[in-house]
């Protein structure tokens, strides 16, 4: 059994795929399994997944039809899959050489049920960057309780998500969520759940793609309404009505409706 299986939900990824995976497959830290979903892809996706990986047992690769948002492929993904942790990996996006290694070694370190690393926004070609979460300010030595951490991604988002490794255990009774950005919601929970969120200083390379479904103009930018009204639920039951996060949340909620 591996300790970490990386997940990774594909739609018409063809444009970024063999990077994606290269960065995977490079990984100083070996102990891994990686397994894709491919989401219904019309492009080339599948042939060069399925190309990629005939020669590295370590990777395994599903098909299903397209579900219209990546939180679903990403969910039957971790059930196809077997390690202790779970790592999130979109199939745009990369990670540095060393990234499994670091997050294993501080999670150790601190025996924290989420490990979160530093998120680098960046042009399709990743020759710039354009935004870092956390701050280059922040303390990526810090230990937090869930509930603080979970707290940080509320009304803005001062830490990110992309790129969590998570104790398995954590993804029992969290919700699925069939719109597009229902992973928004799942993250909250997954933090929530943690007794302890710990950080590692490695970069996920998070790939501004115009292409991507979320930045795409169609009815499911509607989605956000539903999302956020799910979430102002959860975070109301978990947080008191007056204090300062639910009153940060309605007023993205108010933001995002206008």
């Amino acid at each position: 059994m591996p300790k970490i299986s990386i997940v990774i939900p594909v739609y018409n990824a063809e444009k970024f795929l063999v990077e994606t995976l290269n960065s995977v497959k490079n990984q100083t830290f070996t102990d891994f399994e990686c397994v894709i979903v491919n989401d219904g892809s019309t492009d080339k996706s599948l042939e060069i997944i399925e190309n990629y990986i005939k020669n590295d047992s370590r990777f395994r690769v599903f098909t299903v039809p397209n579900n219209g948002c990546a939180n679903i492929p990403r969910n039957i993904a971790i059930k196809k899959s077997f390690g202790e942790y779970i790592f999130n990996l979109d199939a745009d996006d990369l990670i540095e050489s060393d990234t499994l290694e670091k997050i294993s070694i501080r999670q150790e370190e601190t025996n924290a049920d989420i490990v979160l690393i530093r998120m680098i926004g960046c042009v399709n070609e990743v020759d710039g960057e354009l935004w870092r979460l956390p701050l280059s300010t922040f303390d990526m030595k810090s230990e937090l309780p869930g509930v603080e951490a979970c707290d940080l991604t509320i009304g803005s988002w001062q830490i990110p998500c992309n790129g969590m490794f998570a104790r398995r255990s954590l993804f029992e009774g969290v919700p699925e969520g069939p719109y597009f950005i229902s992973d928004e919601i799942a993250s909250r929970h997954l933090l929530f759940k943690a007794n302890k969120v710990a950080f590692a200083e490695t970069k996920y390379l998070y790939r501004n793609n115009n292409d991507s479904i979320t930045r795409a103009i169609s009815p499911k930018i509607f989605d956000r309404l539903m999302t956020d009204e799910l979430l102002d639920i959860f975070i109301s039951k978990q947080y008191e009505i007056n204090s300062n996060t639910c009153f940060r949340l309605r007023k993205t909620r108010l933001f995002n409706m206008i």
